[in-house]
């Protein structure tokens, strides 16, 4: 063997010798950056988790007992089911997030009334339950223990207010009871995921699962004591990291966080196999960095018999180097190939070799000075896109969809690789083919905007879809950029606004606004059909007495009361609205054979002169009810009431508890009335001066 041979071995013995070194060195300190990347990441998300249940819990605890707070007393104490349960209704709406309902106990923990209502369970006593034991011995709002509901078999959590009357008496309980793995509660939780098989479950100081991936593990203790050594410790009050084997025998970097409040454990993991996967890739690399760098020491050898070569072979590296793609030739710009032209330049200035290698590296920095600015820019646009709040999705001319924004990808609740190439209108509206009024295939076929309101799609709500036409790509190809805007909180909004508008709030009746506008309609609809109809203006004759005998809380339940009872003895059709104070209004319209206004006047006196309980008082209450008949006595709004008042007052002065049709001299009478009453003012007046 020569010297040049034992020289190249020599060679190839050191690099591999410091390769096979730095490899096991770097593989080391690799193994070290990866299990505390890991845990560190998972003990973020253990406590911004925790941190988000437990602002999830006092927002709700906080709005437990603002609607403990707001419910009418006279409800509770009137002992009125129906009236309660619609009031528990209303709050619903209002606090949709309550899936599993809303109901009142009695401060002995009988069921008072419920919604959705379950009439069995009404009367049943729940004072065995552990929130309302709570409840009242702590006599604050409280949050109850997660058990399974024996109605919707989902696990469940009651919060519970106490309600206090004036003298701090304790009134009832109101309990609103959330489901925990709804979207609207912690649902979502279970749906955030770090890699392939990481994932996020809670559990409490009971090891009762309360949140879990696998539906079928929720409400479970199906972790035993010694299976999960860092799940025992998170239960005696450890927080924090670690490696450990999980009750199914995978062994998982997990870490875990506490809720104080409730004694509950958030716990973050993450399998050990897939945080050390890219340890096995970097041992490959490494084996084959050995291999490479094996053959390169061994061609150092032959290449020094070379020389005189050697120049143009770097040269011939470096140009090949320049032909990569953009990310790789961005990261070359701080690297080798600059180092090798300017050496080049330097050792062979004046010469051929020299100057070419000046170009190529003057070249070769304007392109990856251009490439770090397009890299820049293309990051910018993409977290630009991402950081938008709304929806956007980008299609083909076959509605598949190519790109979407991070909002997209959480509104149809899949990742963003399995949602492209899927076609739009399968995840918006679960069909084979887009619907007619697809505003995306006529931006297609026009190429202006398209707008549409989403209704009764896949998509958990209301939506406004705006398309716009854009062409993509080196061959121009039409796309079609989708935004998807949510709207139910603002129609709901808008709906609450016209209820409220339109609506009585204390009878829940059409008010004067929405009752002349519907009499207006069914004027002009009668007189087109020529069919008569009538206008029923009923006062209540002992309102004033109840009024100031019981208190205007017990007012307050009458009208409610003769609300109920005119609403039972009309059509569906007819319209009875509160006109104010204890006056109340009725449309009958397309009268016929069948419908005779006498027999439903007479219907009406007969249900409101029926005795009534109020506040433990027996009250009997009639009213007088003045008819006009239109067309006959009037075709316009402001005509048909006044003659219905008229002909009301005319049933008071008769004796009260009857009805009278209006007629002509009744008017004539009223205002002769008016007249005489004003002289006696006059001649009063005059008489005092």
């Amino acid at each position: 063997m020569n010297l040049r041979s034992k020289t190249a071995l020599l060679m190839a013995l050191v690099v591999v010798l410091g390769v096979v070194a730095s490899g096991f060195f770097s593989l080391s300190l690799l193994h070290q950056s990866l299990r505390r990347s890991v845990l560190q990441g998972a003990e973020s998300l253990a406590r911004s988790n925790a941190e988000a249940i437990d602002r999830y819990l006092d927002e709700t605890l906080q709005d437990t007992e603002a609607m403990a707070a707001q419910l009418p007393r006279h409800l509770l104490q009137g002992r009125e089911p129906a009236s309660l349960a619609s009031y528990l209704r209303q709050l619903k709406k209002l606090y949709p997030k309550f899936e599993n309902g809303l109901f009142v106990l009695t401060p002995q923990g009988d069921l008072q009334a419920d919604f959705p209502v379950h009439s069995e369970l009404h009367g049943k006593n729940f004072a065995f339950r552990e929130y309302y034991q709570r409840a009242v011995q702590e006599r604050r709002a409280i949050i109850g223990h997660p058990y399974v509901s024996s109605r919707t078999g989902q696990l469940v959590v009651t919060f519970t207010a106490p309600m206090w009357g004036q003298d701090k008496e304790l009134l009832g309980l109101l309990g609103c009871s959330v489901q925990l793995a709804s979207p609207r509660a912690l649902g979502g939780i279970t749906q955030r995921h770090f890699g392939e098989t990481g994932y996020i479950y809670v559990y409490d100081s009971s090891r009762l699962m309360i949140l879990h991936p696998l539906a079928q593990r929720i409400g479970k203790r199906d972790v035993p004591v010694g299976a999960n050594h860092l799940y025992d410790q998170a239960l005696q009050g450890m927080e924090g990291s670690g490696e450990t084997v999980n009750s199914r025998g995978v062994a998982m970097l997990a870490a875990f966080a506490r809720i104080q409040s409730l004694d509950w454990v958030v716990a973050a993991q993450q399998s050990s196999v897939e945080a050390f996967a890219p340890l096995r890739l970097a041992r490959i690399k490494v084996l084959w960095v050995l291999l490479a760098s094996a053959a390169f020491a061994a061609a150092i050898g032959a290449l020094a018999i070379r020389r005189v070569t050697f120049p143009l072979i770097r040269l011939q590296k470096a140009a090949e180097q320049l032909t990569f793609d953009a990310p790789e030739a961005a990261t070359i710009a701080a690297g080798d190939v600059d180092k090798t032209l300017a050496d080049l330049e330097q050792n062979y200035a004046g010469g051929e070799i020299g100057g070419l290698a000046k170009t190529l590296r003057e070249q070769h920095q304007r392109l990856g000075k251009s490439l770090v600015e397009l890299r820049d820019a293309a990051r910018n646009w993409e977290q630009t896109f991402n950081s938008v709040q709304d929806a956007i999705f980008v299609v083909d001319k076959k509605c598949r969809i190519q790109r979407l924004n991070r909002a997209a990808s959480e509104l149809f609740k899949l990742p963003g690789d399995e949602i492209i190439g899927t076609p739009c209108y399968r995840l918006i509206h679960g069909s084979d083919q887009p619907p007619d009024y697809c505003p995306g295939r006529l931006t297609l076929a026009s190429g202006r905007p398209g707008q549409a309101e989403l209704i009764d799609t896949c998509l958990p709500g209301i939506f406004e879809e705006t398309t716009t036409l854009v062409h993509e790509g080196a061959d121009g190809e039409p796309s079609v950029v989708h935004l998807l805007k949510d709207l139910t909180q603002v129609k709901a909004s808008a709906e609450e606004i016209k209820r409220l508008a339109y609506y009585d709030s204390l009878t829940g009746l059409p008010n004067r606004v929405l009752f002349e506008e519907r009499l207006l309609a069914t004027v002009n609809a009668c007189l087109h059909s020529k069919r008569p109809g009538a206008v029923l203006f009923v006062d209540l004759d002992q309102f004033k007495m109840v009024n100031d005998t019981l208190g205007h809380s017990a007012g307050d339940q009458l009208l409610q009361v003769v609300a109920r009872r005119l609403e039972g003895c009309l059509r569906q059709s007819d319209v009875v609205a509160r006109f104010g104070g204890d006056e109340f209004v009725i449309i009958l319209s397309h009268l016929g054979p069948g419908n005779n206004v006498v027999e439903i006047a007479g219907k009406l006196l007969k249900v409101l002169s029926q005795p009534m309980k109020l506040g433990g008082e027996r009250i009997n209450c009639s009213a007088s009810i003045g008819v006009a008949l239109f067309p006959r006595d009037g075709k316009d709004v402001e005509t048909l009431l006044k003659h219905a008042d008229v002909a009301m007052y005319q049933a008071k002065a008769s004796g009260r508890n009857n009805f009278q049709f209006f007629a002509a001299e009744m008017e004539w009478k009223a205002q002769e009335n008016l007249r005489l009453a004003q002289l006696e003012g006059q001649e009063e007046e005059s008489g005092q001066y």
